[in-house]
């Protein structure tokens, strides 16, 4: 039986993927690199780090070192969360929130992007309250599909991993889920989202309350 929950934030909570692929397609065209935006597809829900990697060594940017490109970047796409006015919460997702808070679930956050950026949208859309912690980007040593995040996060909740339930919509989200032992559920945002999610227990095209039943049913298997 599920006793916690673990939501990512980007693409689950807040429907930043869109704007935040659209940035890096911008930022690294400018670095030279002949990127297209699907090009990014398989970095979502990596690390900045692992991401910045690997553009460098594939489109052999060498000019400017990596840790300028970070700060650089990480300023950039501080305003999306910050000031973006395309920028919103997922459809339905306070109605799951609303429920989880209602039914005494805890709940917490494990994010690949940076504490402060979580902070900023969390606070911006008013979705703090719901939350117990966060565990981002910046505080794992491995990034996503490694566990470690997830395996944090269910040890700030005092829960085993095979009592938690995470809501990811990222293939390497949903593999670091796995691999940590917990419950999945894979999140397609309308059929906006094209990761590849065949790994998840559950997948859901939609949150609200006509969701409930079936969320129901998952919580007490």
């Amino acid at each position: 039986m599920i006793k916690g929950v673990i939501y990512d934030m980007d693409g689950v909570l807040v429907d930043s993927e869109p704007l935040y692929h659209e940035f890096e397609y911008m930022f690294f065209k400018n670095l030279g690199a002949n990127v297209t935006i699907d090009y990014f597809d398989k970095y979502v829900g990596c690390s900045l780090e692992n991401t910045i990697n690997g553009v460098c060594a594939d489109f052999n940017i060498n000019t400017i070192p990596k840790e300028s490109i970070m700060k650089i970047f990480s300023k950039g796409a501080e305003l999306i969360y910050s000031d973006n006015p395309k920028l919103h919460i997922c459809e339905g997702v306070v109605d799951w929130l609303e429920f989880f808070k209602a039914n005494n679930y805890p709940l917490i956050v494990a994010s690949s992007t940076y504490r402060e950026k979580v902070e900023i949208s969390l606070e911006r859309f008013n979705l703090k309250q719901y939350f117990t912690n966060y565990i981002c980007g910046d505080e794992v040593k491995k990034a996503k599909p490694d566990p470690e995040i997830f395996l944090k996060a269910c040890d700030e909740l005092n829960l085993k991993p095979s009592e938690c339930l995470v809501i990811e919509d990222s293939e390497n989200g949903i593999k670091a889920a796995k691999n940590a032992g917990c419950l999945a559920i894979g999140f397609l945002n309308k059929g906006k989202n094209s990761q590849n999610l065949a790994l998840a227990d559950f997948v859901f095209d939609t949150f609200g309350k006509e969701k409930l039943p079936m969320l129901k049913k998952i919580l007490n298997m």
